[in-house]
């Protein structure tokens, strides 16, 4: 409602038709596709906490059934750590995120010993996550895999949906939205234009934020005679 306000499309005391609402909700699930598609990071941090009982094949899927847990498909894990069900706060160690090469090449996954690696493979609707060994018994006994992870931005179904997104875009997203509906219910250009330069200077705002830390980790890789790679991490600089 406020942005069909914004676009003068709704009065200060109206209340938006139902077909009204159902274009905007529209049009917002459109802007929110589009700005993922140009590298707005329009998504969630989450956390799965998952019993190693679960990977007793070594693998588990998430996101749209059938997988085995049903949860928004993740995108990508930040980090990992295995910890102990009862003191999980201090019994904990991190594990390696791995690359799908690096996986296949640490894999072992017919034989059971001590978690060192989680790799992730996302699918279409579902992803799966993979430990580089199976859980042996005390792990499955005593252990959960605690994982990091972004997620997609839930799609809103309805007008009166809680809008599943962070706080500092939610200006950006209303003057997107009143820019549509100002172009949809005629609003006067001299209105238009303000409407457009305020949203130019918000989208700029949204960019120049727009900058994600992370890290670059060197490692010193080694083959030996026997075709056996090897690696040591030498160092690791924030970016």
């Amino acid at each position: 409602s406020d942005a069909l306000r914004i676009a003068g499309a709704l009065g200060e005391f109206e209340t938006a038709s139902t077909l009204r609402l159902i274009r905007m909700v529209s049009f917002l699930n459109g802007i929110i596709k589009m700005k993922q598609q140009i590298g707005m990071p329009l998504w969630k941090t989450a956390t799965l906490v998952i019993p190693t009982s679960s990977f007793t094949l070594g693998v588990v899927s998430v996101g749209a059934a059938p997988a085995t847990i049903l949860v928004p498909k993740p995108l990508k894990i930040y980090s990992a750590w295995v910890a102990d069900n009862v003191y999980p706060n201090t019994k904990r160690r991190e594990i390696e995120v791995v690359s799908r090469k690096e996986f296949l090449t640490k894999n072992v996954a017919s034989t059971e010993g001590t978690i060192t690696a989680i790799y992730y493979q996302p699918l279409l609707n579902r992803g799966e996550f993979w430990l580089s060994k199976r859980p042996n018994a005390y792990s499955i006994a005593n252990e959960n895999v605690e994982i990091h992870y972004q997620s997609m931005i839930s799609d809103v179904d309805n007008s009166t949906d809680n809008i599943d997104f962070p706080s500092e875009w939610l200006l950006l997203i209303t003057y997107e939205l009143a820019d549509i509906a100002a172009a949809m219910y005629g609003t006067p250009i001299a209105e238009r234009q303000m409407i457009t330069t305020k949203l130019r200077e918000l989208r700029k705002m949204a960019e120049e934020f727009d900058v994600e830390v992370g890290s670059l980790t060197a490692r010193r890789t080694l083959t030996t005679e026997e075709g056996i790679v090897t690696g040591k991490q030498i160092g690791r600089a924030h970016v």
